[in-house]
């Protein structure tokens, strides 16, 4: 799955339409076209996606969504971007297709989708789609993404899980804490994955509080019992614990 695909998809989870930085990575591949080329490809594209069915807003929805990730980047250059309104010479600026899409929606009266139902078709892939999206390491995208997400008031374990890790990986003043809050936030709903449990192990283990990651740690294999790293986990819990199990 490409970077495009993968922010498309998981940003489309919080019923705004889709986008995201991740999108960046495959403009280069369009350097050829010109500005009115990719305003013709825009129009046509919309037209053509609510043929199909998709409601008429998510054109626009897609832009503003790559816009605010563009500014919640943690790369500058990125970021300069974003807030300059165009990343490619040969596109029309980011607010400029908003405009327009949101020009050519208008008067149109199909329905909205259900932000509900769409996430209920996506769920089982959201965890890894979160996963991909937080090891490229663009801290501030990734939070401002999940917020997004998280305005829908569902998926909370997944969520709250993708936020503590984030913070544990970007381990900047207070993001321990966080992590911390984020984790046991996480772990308090049902949809909450096994690496809730084992990213709450390492920061207790890291504080210094054995039993607490231990138990952490076992309640990790508890939920993941085939984890790729079980027998390395075991061996850890009975070092934490100071016992031979």
């Amino acid at each position: 799955m490409t970077a495009t695909v993968l922010s498309s998809a998981i940003s489309a989870a919080g019923g705004g339409g889709l986008g995201s930085v991740g999108a960046l990575m495959a403009y280069g591949e369009a350097f050829a076209f010109s500005r009115e080329q990719e305003a013709e490809a825009d129009s046509k594209g919309l037209y053509y996606a609510t043929q199909a069915g998709f409601a008429p807003t998510a054109g626009a929805h897609i832009w503003e969504n790559l816009l605010a990730e563009l500014e919640a980047s943690d790369h500058e250059e990125v970021t300069r971007e974003g807030q300059s309104g165009g990343f490619l010479g040969t596109h029309p600026d980011i607010e400029d297709r908003i405009e327009a899409l949101r020009g050519h929606a208008s008067g149109n009266d199909q329905a909205e989708h259900d932000a509900h139902e769409y996430r209920a078709v996506i769920r089982p892939f959201l965890k890894d789609w979160l996963d991909m999206q937080i090891v490229r390491r663009d801290y501030g995208a990734t939070l401002h993404l999940v917020d997004r997400l998280t305005a829908l008031e569902t998926d909370l374990g997944v969520l709250n899980y993708a936020r503590g890790r984030v913070y544990a990986l970007r381990d900047e003043d207070g993001d321990a804490d966080a992590a911390l809050e984020a984790y046991l936030a996480a772990v308090t709903y049902a949809d909450a994955p096994a690496d809730a449990w084992h990213g709450l192990g390492e920061l207790y283990r890291a504080d210094g509080l054995d039993q607490e990651a231990a138990d952490a740690f076992a309640t990790y294999l508890d939920h993941a019992p085939d984890a790729r790293d079980r027998y390395l986990i075991q061996s850890l819990i009975t070092e934490l614990r100071g016992t031979s199990e």
